[in-house]
């Protein structure tokens, strides 16, 4: 099977990846990343504690389709993690596909998936191909000034610290459930 098709769950929007020259930092192969011709980004909700993350779309929305032109190491990188990556495009146009990563994924926790064109454009009811897409630049965007952290610790909370609180409500988005629900018990 072909995976044209890379999708990133994050919680980046299109002016903060500009910063970077596209999705990232994620720690997929390189291998795999450079087989895809197409990135579609889907917002992640999960890190709204976060101060860089989009607030603007709802969870699982996909928002943006884009051309591949490769893929490169990530700046944000520690000695401690494994290396990173950045899926770089420079065209891309919006899209709004409500639900989009379980339609794509079945729900799968870690933030990038492969698909085939075909796959992705029956799940989504979308054509890659559309007439009716505006195709914008990348570049056209002034990159917005970097703040604190980013999706550098998305994956590997022991590289910061974090509240009580603040896992009860990753815990509890990430089951759905309230953060009334969700117990943390500590034993020494």
């Amino acid at each position: 099977m072909s995976h044209e098709v890379v999708l990133t769950f994050t919680g980046q929007g299109v002016e903060r990846m500009a910063m970077y020259g596209g999705s990232g930092h994620w720690t997929a192969a390189p291998y795999s990343l450079n087989k895809a011709s197409y990135l579609i980004c889907v917002r992640n909700r999960r890190r709204d504690y976060e101060d860089w993350a989009e607030k603007d779309l709802p969870h699982g929305q996909a928002f943006l389709l884009a051309k591949v032109t490769g893929v490169s190491k990530s700046p944000r990188q520690s000695s401690t993690q494994k290396q990173r990556h950045i899926v770089n495009f420079e065209e891309y146009t919006e899209i709004n596909v409500p639900d989009a990563w379980r339609k794509c994924t079945k729900g799968q926790i870690f933030p990038v998936a492969y698909r085939s064109r075909e796959a992705i454009e029956t799940a989504l009811g979308i054509d890659f191909d559309d007439p009716s897409f505006v195709w914008k630049r990348l570049s056209d965007l002034k990159p917005a000034q970097e703040e604190g952290p980013d999706e550098a610790a998305e994956e590997d909370l022991t590289s910061r610290p974090i509240t009580v609180e603040q896992a009860k409500q990753e815990l509890a988005a990430h089951f759905g459930v309230s953060t009334e629900q969700i117990e943390i018990h500590v034993n020494f």
